[in-house]
Order: C-alpha cells, then structure tokens, then sequence
C-alpha cells in the first residue's frame, strides 16, 4: 500500500445484532449463503483478526498489493472500514504499521482475544463440521496466487512489461494450482525470471509485452509441472526470518493448520480432504512454525 492510504474503523455495536445488514461473529445457519446474508465468511474473519494485528505489528497484511486492495475493498464493503475523509471521528486512532493506513475504532466490534475466538470457533467448532474445507481451500488459493504474485513482482522489478505480464501470470495461476505447488512454482520463477534469463528471453519487434507475458508464463509453467513433487532442494519455500505477511500468519495458526503443506502441496480442496481422512478433522489444528 502507498505511503498515502488512510482508513478510518467504523465498528458498530449493530455488527453483534441480528441485523442481517451488518455482519455478525455468529455462525451462520445451516445452508445460509453467508456473504448475501450478514454473515462473516473465514475469510472476513482472517482478514479482519490480520488487519487487528496490524495496529501494533510491523508486517505486510497480505502478501501481495493486488490481495491486500481486495481485503480492504472487502472490509469497507461489510462496512468495518470506511475510507478516511467520509465522516469525522472522534474514536480512538490507531495504525497498520507496514502498510502506513490509519483507522480508528469505537470498540464496537471484537478484535483482540474475542475475534482470534470467533475465528477458532467458525474454523473449528463442532457445530461448522467439516463444512469450513471449502472456505478454507478458497482462502489457501487466494493466499497461494498472492504468494507468487508477490514473489513474480519481486523478480521482475525494473523490468519492462512488468505489469502485463503479471496480470497475464496471476489469470493463469489458479488454473496451474490446481497440480502445482506454491514452493514449485517459486522455483521455476527463480530459475526464469532472474535478470540474466529475463534479458535473454527473445522478444519480437512488434507486440513486444504481449510476447514477453506470453514467453514467461510458459516457460514458468512448464517448469513448475517438473518441479512438482521433487525432493525440497527442487522447491523453494520462504527462507526463516523474511516478514510473515499477517493474514498468512492467522490462516495458519488459527483457521487452518497445514503447516509446511502451504508450500509444498497444491492448494486444492482434494488435498484439505485428505489431510482430514488421514489425521482426523480436529488434530489438524496445531499452529504452524513456518508460518
């Protein structure tokens, strides 16, 4: 986010009501559709527990601009935030860090303690079930894209065509997840959009940035389909003390416990499936050390 972004909480103390116009902590009803309903989905509840700990903790909120935009487009749209400058307010300031946007908050809605609780119970409660894979396969994917699209942005910075080609290659990514894995395709991104093998990659005169984009997400592609399910020297997963984007964070500690498998399985509800047969619904919720 841009040094420029400010935003100010609006919580409301309506948001622990049943008024549906408002999200609420409370599970939904069985066969709700809870985004059309007032109803928080995991992945509000990840959202909002990372932007709570982004008052006092310097880390990115997501791992990526385009996902860190949509978490606060989604908070805005439920209402939780509004854009500074809307109105006036007189509660108490505080401050995401990383990302330099500052809100303030009447303590209407949780956070803290009450919100990290919501969060456990909607992902792990008895009463959710096993119900709760599908969001959190949803939100594993939508890490999994940020993840590479941060990273690709990383590589090719100071690249021409940077921006065409990103888009071009996050379009492509849900589909490649679907058999890769996050580590896999950071490898095949190490080993192709370096400098050296950026520079070499032939462009024609005409149509140059669509080549490029073009170029790219194969050779990346095809790479990464190599890569995947080799031994770990073949796969990349993030070195011990980068910062620990905050919703990863609360994704693996708190709402889906697959530790190291964020990186090295396909983020697919096939493989939370499997997690749960092989080891039990509610064992798989131990917090991750390399979150």
């Amino acid at each position: 986010m841009s040094g420029s972004f400010a935003i100010v909480l609006a919580y409301a103390s309506s948001r622990l009501t049943d008024d549906l116009r408002q999200p609420t902590l409370r599970d939904p009803p069985e066969g709700s559709k809870a985004p059309d309903s007032g109803w928080l989905t995991l992945f509000d509840l990840v959202a909002a527990r990372a932007l709570d700990l982004s008052r006092t903790e310097s880390a990115p909120l997501t791992p990526s601009p385009s996902l860190t935009r949509a978490v606060f487009a989604r908070m805005m749209e439920l209402r939780v935030i509004r854009a500074a400058g809307e109105a006036e307010s007189d509660e108490v300031l505080g401050r995401s860090i990383y990302e330099r946007a500052v809100w303030s908050s009447d303590g209407g809605f949780p956070t803290g303690h009450d919100l990290a609780t919501a969060l456990r119970r909607h992902a792990f409660g008895s009463a959710r079930g096993e119900s709760v894979q599908l969001e959190q396969a949803e939100i594993w994917l939508r890490l999994a894209v940020s993840e590479l699209e941060g990273y690709a942005r990383h590589l090719l910075r100071g690249t021409p065509a940077t921006e065409l080609a990103l888009a071009r290659f996050v379009r492509l990514l849900p589909n490649l997840l679907r058999t890769a894995s996050v580590a896999a395709v950071r490898r095949a991104l190490w080993l192709h959009l370096r400098g050296p093998q950026v520079a070499a990659m032939p462009t024609p005169q005409e149509d140059a940035p669509n080549a490029f984009a073009e170029q790219m997400v194969a050779r990346v592609f095809a790479t990464a389909r190599r890569m995947e399910g080799r031994d770990d020297n073949l796969q990349f997963t993030p070195v011990d003390g980068a910062p620990v984007p905050l919703m990863r964070r609360v994704f693996l500690t708190e709402a889906c416990a697959i530790g190291l498998r964020y990186w090295t399985r396909p983020p697919t509800l096939s493989v939370l499936n499997q997690e749960a047969s092989a080891h039990g619904y509610h064992r798989r919720f131990q917090p991750s050390p390399r979150g």
